[in-house]
């Protein structure tokens, strides 16, 4: 036991959180997050600088590396040299950072990942021989940055000097970026090389920067596997930067640099490793390669001026152009990632078995060879199927990749052209902009859907028609007889699509007289397509107001006329009562309430009707009613505070142009970061401004609930950063299995919740939420619901994406007051890990 393994078991030494206990350092944060405490637990299994590590390890100990894992894995004496080890390196790299401390009249600074803290703005010696003769290397370019693809690797011409990424821990295969993996292997998913010949690569060192010269295809690659403690991703962070200033000092002739995309596996690099990128931008071309579903259009945001500014300074910079992310958001990448590594360890052991059993099978073979024992025709065949399964299963350990492209990646619709943004106005308008494209965009994917159900039923393509009626719930009708041709059973909708005469509106007056559906169809033409899609069409109707606060088409006439309004944002957890302060705070003379959902409109109608008549309902209406209808000028002139319930379901053009429709001075923003968001259903093209960050933080937190029991905030503690309660009820959560479940389908005052429409419908036909006080309602319809008993009915057999969505879970967990039942035969979705984990917990805490 040495001095270093014994701190690290007692807690004590050189991390940060020891050194504030006794006083030796202002702050007990980590250099990850100063607002995470740098203790021996959060070093070992948190801390992003060592999740490589973290990740190698596990493998290595073939075991999740978790608390509650400690103890076997420092019992047997196979996995405890490897667990000390990792240990003892990583307890070093913390302590040696904290080593140099100030003395009590220093001024503290602002601690910053060790990525970038080796970057330093002292005067930089001239290139040397090896920078020199790598950029020689490369061909001349033109100073500036692009973006690509991660498929597209290196594939020009003009492309001979790139950077690539790769772990090279001993073992047999070392793991590289993808667009290396494209380059080398010719697909993105063929991650590895043989380690062999990753050794007999060159070595060379850029910037006091060790890494490896790769020659393929006529291409040099420099190949960064990274240290202890620094990441591959900032060392070439500190070799582009070092080779952007100094050839702007030198004059030497700008290169064209391609830079791979900083992923390894499931390891990723952080913003402020592609702050290299920028600084060589400003001399060189670099190419920047993005990985499947990133977006890093924000780096191209930057002003090449500005060339005097630290890198810190650009760090900040672009830190600013990022969302901020909520604690579900975060909670979701997490299980993300320990899922991906899980799929990794799993397809190891699976090739490790598979290599077994062909050692074995050559072995058998090489046996009966010898002792001239041919195999019969059945052995043969045997093995020869068992082969082609090997084959199989290799192919099918390899990942794939879950993004789906965008709609505008496929060229169905157009992205919006955003300004660049210096002040609030300036983020107002984009958030405009960006609203209307959303509009638009899905205009012209409704359009799409319905011509191609058109197209294939008048081809009489039956399979495809009804195949594509059953993806989109949809159905043909005939509106003359009010009869449906294919698909499933009628519903009222806003509009349907006519072959001759495009999207028609339903006849209400017609549907009144006469209890059938009708629409306004072409007297000749009265087939159409009803979908879901269609249910709901305001999109024309919006645009048509839209324009009377955008009158000149480009905004050039808007500072004029739009009011900057006092953004005010209070964020809170479910059951905190963002409601009740609304109803107190509410002015009828000068305010009125948006809110997302009929329902809200409803129980807030009920609320203000106890306190101030059925005069207050006015006062009360639904984002879409506002955006399709406006405000009458009376209503204008005396509007002065706009209060948007539940604002962050809405996205955050839509609150820009509710405000400017009301002329409001104020807007109050209403809602929990963590619940619901904005959702592109369309999957339409890369958003921005879905919520407020870019124009207001969160200026209030409301963190006691007065609704959850102690259950639940201990189910969303790893969420919700301090959330506490004020009921005394210890349980109230229960997972039952649906299937062979007797559900009451009555029970007073109960909310009966399932995650889609159709799950909805059925159930409700089949009478569930009729009781007294009871009502049926998806997931997304019941934010900001209260009821004392909550059923959650989940009737699917195998997991959809909706399953696994965090937000969903908080809104669902979160509706009760007294008791909360989910009937599943899915036991690892995010409600049952939130329901059922957490009463294990609670019943062993």
């Amino acid at each position: 036991m040495t001095p270093t393994r014994t701190q690290i078991l007692t807690g004590h030494g050189g991390i940060a959180e020891y050194l504030h206990r006794f006083k030796l350092k202002d702050s007990p944060g980590c250099v990850c997050d100063p607002n995470i405490s740098e203790s021996i637990w959060h070093v070992l299994l948190e801390c992003p600088r060592f999740e490589m590590q973290r990740t190698n390890l596990e493998i290595q100990l073939d075991d999740k590396l978790e608390l509650a894992n400690l103890h076997k894995i420092l019992a047997g004496t196979a996995s405890r040299p490897h667990f000390l080890s990792f240990a003892e390196k990583a307890f070093k790299t913390a302590a040696k950072r904290n080593a140099t401390l100030q003395g009590d009249g220093a001024t503290a600074q602002t601690w910053f990942p060790p990525q970038i803290a080796h970057v330093s703005s002292a005067p930089i010696p001239r290139l040397n021989t090896n920078e020199r003769r790598i950029l020689e290397w490369g061909a001349r370019g033109a100073p500036g940055m692009r973006i690509r693809g991660v498929a597209l690797f290196m594939e020009s011409n003009r492309e001979k000097l790139g950077i690539s990424f790769c772990d090279a821990k001993p073992r047999k295969w070392v793991t590289i970026s993808p667009g290396l993996a494209s380059l080398m292997n010719g697909s993105t998913f063929k991650t590895s090389m043989r380690q062999r010949s990753y050794e007999e690569l060159t070595e060379i060192k850029l910037a006091d920067q060790t890494c490896k010269v790769l020659r393929v295809r006529n291409k040099t690659v420099l190949l960064f596997a990274g240290t202890d403690e620094v990441s591959p991703f900032s060392q070439a962070c500190t070799v582009l930067s070092r080779l952007g200033e100094m050839s702007t000092a030198e004059g030497f002739p700008p290169t064209t640099i391609s830079v791979d995309a900083m992923v390894i596996a499931f390891i990723k690099g952080e913003v402020m490793d592609h702050v290299g990128c920028i600084r060589a931008s400003n001399h060189h071309e670099v190419i920047i390669y993005e990985n499947r579903g990133e977006d890093l259009s924000f780096l191209q945001q930057h002003n090449p001026s500005r060339t005097g500014e630290s890198i810190v300074e650009q760090r900040e910079e672009l830190h600013k152009n990022l969302q901020t992310k909520s604690g579900s958001e975060k909670l979701q990448e997490r299980i993300a990632l320990k899922r991906a590594q899980d799929q990794q360890r799993a397809a190891e052991q699976n090739r490790r078995s598979m290599s077994t059993m062909s050692e074995l099978r050559a072995v058998t073979n090489a046996f009966m060879t010898v002792i001239s024992q041919t195999p019969t025709r059945h052995r043969t065949y045997q093995n020869m199927r068992s082969s082609k399964r090997t084959h199989q299963n290799q192919r099918s350990d390899l990942p794939h990749s879950a993004t789906q492209p965008t709609r505008e990646q496929m060229g169905h619709v157009r992205a919006p052209t955003l300004r660049q943004a210096f002040e609030p106005l300036d983020h107002m308008i984009n958030a405009f902009i960006e609203f209307l494209a959303i509009v638009e965009a899905t205009g012209e994917v409704r359009l799409r859907t319905c011509k191609s159900i058109m197209h294939q039923f008048l081809l009489g393509f039956d399979a495809l028609t009804d195949e594509k009626l059953k993806a989109e719930d949809a159905l043909i009708y005939n509106n003359d007889t009010a009869e449906v041709i294919r698909g499933g059973s009628i519903r009222k909708c806003m509009g349907a699509y006519s072959q001759k005469g495009g999207f028609v509106y339903l006849d209400e007056e017609e549907t009144e007289r006469t209890g059938l559906i009708k629409f306004k169809t072409p007297q000749d033409d009265p087939v159409v397509v009803i979908a879901r899609c269609t249910e709901i069409m305001l999109d024309d109707k919006i645009l048509e107001m839209a324009k009377t606060i955008w009158r000149d088409g480009d905004g050039s006439m808007v500072s004029a006329t739009w009011i900057i309004p006092k953004f005010t944002w209070t964020n809170g957890v479910p059951g905190c009562g963002k409601t009740t302060w609304i109803i107190e705070n509410f002015r009828q003379e000068t305010d009125i309430i948006v809110t997302s959902t009929k329902e809200a409109v409803r129980d807030l109608w009920a609320k203000l009707a106890n306190r101030m008549g059925a005069a207050a309902r006015a006062n009360v209406r639904t984002m879409a009613s506002v955006l399709r209808n406006g405000f009458r000028e009376r209503e204008r002139s005396r509007i002065s505070r706009l209060i948007v319930d539940e604002a962050l379901m809405n996205h955050f053009g839509a609150i820009v142009m509710a405000a400017q429709l009301a002329q409001a001075n104020e807007v109050l923003l209403i809602g929990d970061i963590n619940q619901l968001p904005f959702i592109d259903r369309n999957n339409l093209f890369p958003l921005a401004y879905c919520r407020p960050t870019s124009l207001t933080p969160i200026t209030q937190n409301l963190r006691c609930t007065h609704r959850s029991p102690m259950d639940v905030v201990y189910a969303l503690s790893e969420i919700y950063d301090g959330i506490y309660t004020s009921k005394p009820q210890v349980h109230s959560m229960r997972l039952e299995r649906f299937s062979g479940a007797q559900i009451p389908k009555t029970q007073p005052n109960t909310l009966y919740l399932v995650h889609t429409q159709d799950e909805k419908a059925s159930l409700t036909s089949l009478g569930y939420g009729k009781g007294e006080g009871s009502r049926m309602l998806t997931i997304h319809e019941a934010q900001g619901q209260t009821y004392p008993t909550v059923v959650i009915i989940n009737t699917a057999d195998k997991k959809i994406g909706l399953h696994d969505s965090i937000p969903h879970a908080v809104v669902a967990v979160s509706r009760h007051t007294n008791t909360c039942v989910y009937y599943t035969d899915i036991h690892d979705d995010a409600i049952a890990v939130h329901t059922w984990g957490c009463g294990l917990r609670v019943k062993k805490g």
